[in-house]
């Protein structure tokens, strides 16, 4: 696996049209004067690119570039999250940008509910929770509000065999909105 340096990622992102600026230094639409200054503010974020594989931190340009203005500054803010993960995390996060988007729609206090309770998951909890991450999507708010404030009534539906939590939450989806409500509450004493 090829790595880039850290000087050769500063001058490939230095020197792309993408990363161009203008003659004046104001930055014009479609121009990224603010990606060239972020990186001059975060070099430990530009660090991080450049001791990622090659094919990885192309990627991870390459679907930033194709993110609108917003989501790119969105993304910019959270850099430091980002650079908390670990090279696992970090990858499952470039194969899966829209289980990212959710993540970044969610309040910082939700975020940080999610990034906490994610840090203290045993590996294997871990790796779970990211092959299933595409399950989240199937939820409605309310489920993911609900499980994201239970977190450790989860963390035990997510120890039972996978056949069985299956066969548990199709009979839960076939209930009636009002019910899956109750039996929500009912495994959480009201809560």
């Amino acid at each position: 696996m090829r790595r880039l340096t850290i000087s050769a990622a500063l001058l490939v992102l230095c020197a792309s049209p993408l990363f161009a600026q203008s003659m004046d230094g104001a930055p014009k639409p479609g121009e990224y004067g603010a990606e060239r200054r972020w990186m001059a503010d975060h070099p430990e974020a530009v660090r991080a690119i450049g001791e990622m594989p090659r094919e990885d931190a192309a990627k991870l340009l390459d679907t930033y570039k194709n993110l609108p203005p917003a989501e790119q500054q969105k993304l910019r803010d959270h850099a430091g999250e980002l650079q908390a993960l670990g090279p696992q995390e970090r990858k499952w996060a470039l194969d899966n940008p829209d289980a990212v988007r959710q993540l970044g729609d969610l309040s910082d206090a939700d975020r940080k509910k999610v990034l906490d309770t994610y840090q203290n998951l045993s590996p294997a909890e871990q790796a779970k929770l990211r092959e299933h991450a595409g399950d989240l999507e199937t939820l409605s708010p309310e489920e993911r509000q609900w499980a994201l404030d239970h977190t450790d009534t989860l963390r035990q539906l997510g120890n039972l065999p996978e056949d069985q939590v299956e066969q548990m939450f199709d009979a839960y989806r076939s209930l009636p909105p009002e019910t899956q409500k109750a039996l929500r509450d009912g495994m959480t004493g009201g809560h």
